[in-house]
């Protein structure tokens, strides 16, 4: 029997977690939530037509793997052979529904973790992780005052790693009108940001910092200077960061992002006979893609 093969997206995020008491990891505040919520339905978060909840998180040496599993109650459409195009309903019970899986693999690195998405249109979808996330984190909150890992200081945030190409492209902009860089909130500090915007964001106990800067009617930013510097300089050295700019090209205005140039690659993923990607196929992809992410 030939081996089946499903195609999907992997995608390169990083993930920050704030306030957190020191020496405590990220697999471990994730692994907690497990542990407090053992029966699946309490950590199923529903919106709109659909549910999500994640299944598990299983540890492979210095990686973490998460699989979450996403459906719609009451979904049971009707069943095609793909050989005569017959048509039949779906012999489900009144309770049951279809799953679609979502696999996520982490590793830890200074400044957050570094996770390769499976991007699943029946899924979970990469930005709504982190607010699942942020969701049972503050469920447990709620449910436990006082808790020491969980309590509503903690910030959970979901940043793209943009590949090359978005540097590239700003530098070969003409003129550059708007720039604008946005950082998350790190573990214990600020020390992607220098002087009185580090102190400024300590001060107002922000989630996010955002500088932006607008260039004079009809002139330019400077690419070497100012925010167009600052965005060089966290490129080149890895920091999380998003950036959105705005300029003139051959005298055409673009619009770039670090959420339009995320680093990404293509796999097939073997399935198993009913075209579910099991944990282990899900992992060896996952696990090469955030090793290629490294690189």
């Amino acid at each position: 029997m030939p081996v089946s093969v499903v195609s999907r997206r992997l995608e390169a995020y990083t993930l920050t977690i704030s306030e957190l008491p020191a020496g405590t990891s990220y697999f471990s505040f994730i692994e907690g939530l497990l542990e407090l919520y053992p029966d699946g339905s309490d950590r199923a978060k529903t919106k709109g037509e659909k549910t999500h909840v994640l299944l598990k998180a299983a540890r492979h040496g210095a990686k973490l793997m998460l699989r979450f599993g996403s459906y719609k109650e009451g979904y049971r459409p009707d069943i095609v052979d793909a050989d005569d195009l017959e048509i039949s309903t779906t012999q489900l019970a009144e309770n049951e529904t279809f799953i679609a899986y979502t696999h996520v693999v982490l590793k830890e690195q200074p400044g957050g973790a570094l996770m390769a998405v499976e991007r699943n249109q029946q899924g979970i979808w990469p930005g709504g992780i982190g607010k699942y996330l942020t969701w049972l984190m503050d469920k447990a909150a709620k449910s436990n005052p006082g808790h020491k890992l969980y309590n509503p200081r903690v910030m959970i945030e979901l940043t793209e790693l943009a590949d090359v190409s978005f540097m590239q492209a700003v530098n070969d902009l003409d003129r550059i009108r708007v720039a604008s860089v946005q950082i998350p909130r790190p573990n214990r500090n600020w020390l992607d940001l220098e002087g009185q915007l580090s102190e400024t964001a300590d001060e107002s106990d922000a989630r996010t910092v955002e500088l932006k800067m607008t260039a004079r009617r009809n002139g330019t930013l400077d690419k070497k200077g100012g925010v167009m510097s600052f965005m060089n300089f966290l490129s080149k050295t890895g920091k999380v960061f998003s950036a959105k700019v705005v300029g003139v090209e051959d005298g055409q205005k673009k619009e770039l992002s670090t959420a339009k140039s995320i680093k990404k690659v293509q796999m097939d993923i073997t399935t198993d006979d009913h075209g579910v990607i099991p944990e282990e196929s899900a992992y060896s992809a996952l696990g090469q893609a955030l090793e290629d992410f490294e690189g």
